[in-house]
């Protein structure tokens, strides 16, 4: 199942549409990598089950 996912603007202090992940996931790390992609890794899953798992977001 995908969920659909946002990106926040500083620029403008708004949240936006930007694709799809696979987990649903809160605290989590994000780690911009050197070539510009975004490693979400680990959290959980908004009912405290922990995820052991990560994800690749290109822009």
């Amino acid at each position: 199942m995908l969920l659909d996912a946002e990106l926040f603007d500083p620029a403008t202090g708004t949240f936006g549409p930007t694709g799809w992940i696979r987990s649903a996931r809160e605290n989590q790390t994000a780690t911009l990598l050197a070539d510009g992609r975004v490693l979400l890794a680990g959290g959980d899953d908004g009912d405290q089950a922990f995820l052991a798992s990560a994800e690749l977001y290109t822009p």
